[in-house]
């Protein structure tokens, strides 16, 4: 029973990974085309693509563990 358990709860963390890459990827995006748009590449927003580069090398990490 604790393993199924276990498992119900990893793949719910999986999940939750992949839904956070995703908006972080979507986001990157549109930050990106809106900065264009704008031809603001302001301090803030590079910081903001910059620490969502982080977080998107931190969750691929983490998936390719959750994976195995």
């Amino acid at each position: 029973m604790k393993t199924i358990k276990n498992l119900f709860k990893r793949k719910r963390h999986l999940n939750y990974v992949r839904d956070y890459l995703h908006q972080l990827h979507f986001d990157t995006i549109n930050t990106v085309i809106q900065a264009e748009i704008e031809c603001d590449w302001s301090k803030e927003i590079t910081k903001h693509l910059n620490n969502n580069a982080v977080l998107i090398r931190k969750y691929q990490r983490r998936l390719r563990w959750l994976t195995f």
